[in-house]
């Protein structure tokens, strides 16, 4: 049923629950209340089984690394 709502739309399913994934992740390392926690940790908390994975994701879709998007938002 999920499938069928996105059809004919511009973003499949998958892509959709990768980029709700990456904005999660994305709040977290913005949030200076997570500091403390690893960008390892903000990954795997939304999901992604693999670190290199995430980061190349993540860099795809937002054109710097997890590390500088965080030290830019602080």
């Amino acid at each position: 049923y999920l499938h069928l709502l996105f059809d004919g739309e511009q973003e499949t399913t998958a892509r959709y629950v990768l980029r709700r994934r990456l904005d999660r992740c994305s709040r977290a390392l913005a949030d200076p209340a997570q500091r403390s926690r690893s960008i390892s940790w903000i990954a795997s908390s939304n999901g992604f089984k693999s670190l290199p994975h995430f980061c190349r994701t993540f860099r795809e879709h937002y054109g710097m690394r997890p590390g500088d998007f965080r030290a830019a938002a602080g």
